[in-house]
C-alpha cells in the first residue's frame, strides 16, 4: 500500500511499467498453473502406483499453489486498479 500512495501522489502515470508488470503476472500465472498441473499429475500417477503418501504430500503441494494464486489475485487486482485511478 506505501507504493501504491507513494506513486499515486507522484503525479507520475507508469502505464509502461503496467504493461511490463501485467506481463509478468500472466507469466508468473501461467508457470503456476503449470507446476500445479505437473504435481497433479504426479500425484495421479503416485496414487494409482499405491504410493499414498507421496500422493497425499502432492496433492497438498497442488492445494497450497491454489491459495497462493487465489491470495495473490485480489492484492494485484487492487494494485492495478489504484494505478489507473492515479
Amino acid at each position: 500500500n506505501y507504493l501504491v500512495k507513494l506513486i499515486k501522489d507522484s503525479r507520475i502515470y507508469p502505464k509502461d511499467q503496467l504493461k511490463m508488470l501485467n506481463v509478468q503476472y500472466a507469466i508468473m500465472n501461467r508457470l503456476l498453473r503449470g507446476i500445479a498441473t505437473n504435481i497433479n499429475q504426479i500425484a495421479k500417477v503416485a496414487n494409482a502406483n499405491h504410493n499414498t503418501p507421496a500422493a497425499a504430500l502432492l496433492v497438498d503441494m497442488h492445494q497450497e499453489i491454489r491459495i497462493l494464486k487465489n491470495n495473490l489475485q485480489p492484492l494485484w487486482d487492487e494494485t492495478r486498479k489504484d494505478l489507473w485511478q492515479s
